[in-house]
């Protein structure tokens, strides 16, 4: 399994970071040519179409006190959506975990 990165939807190849569109590009650019060595790309294509199915896509603006969000990067992360996705994911464990909570 390749690295996948959901929030931008792209995936990992050969060092690239590529999305459907580069993906499918690059394969019809390779069939244009008559190289028919692309079995890796439609591949990785595929991997990436079936993570994308699986996955919900939640937009929302949250507003924090500065403790508030400064408690938030304590958990770290690259970037702000990186830290909130670890909370989420650290809650849905906890959440998960806890039966109790529902």
């Amino acid at each position: 399994m390749r690295n996948i990165r959901l929030e931008d939807a792209t995936i990992n190849v050969d060092g690239k970071w590529l999305s459907v569109d580069e993906l499918k590009e690059m394969i019809s650019r390779k069939m244009e040519s008559g190289d028919m060595k692309f079995a890796d790309l439609a591949a990785a294509l595929e991997e990436l179409n079936t993570a994308l199915e699986n996955v919900h896509i939640i937009e929302e603006t949250l507003v924090l006190s500065k403790e508030e969000y400064e408690k938030l990067k304590e958990l770290g992360g690259e970037d702000d959506q990186a830290i909130v996705r670890k909370a989420v994911m650290a809650y849905i464990g906890k959440y998960k975990e806890t039966p109790h909570l529902r």
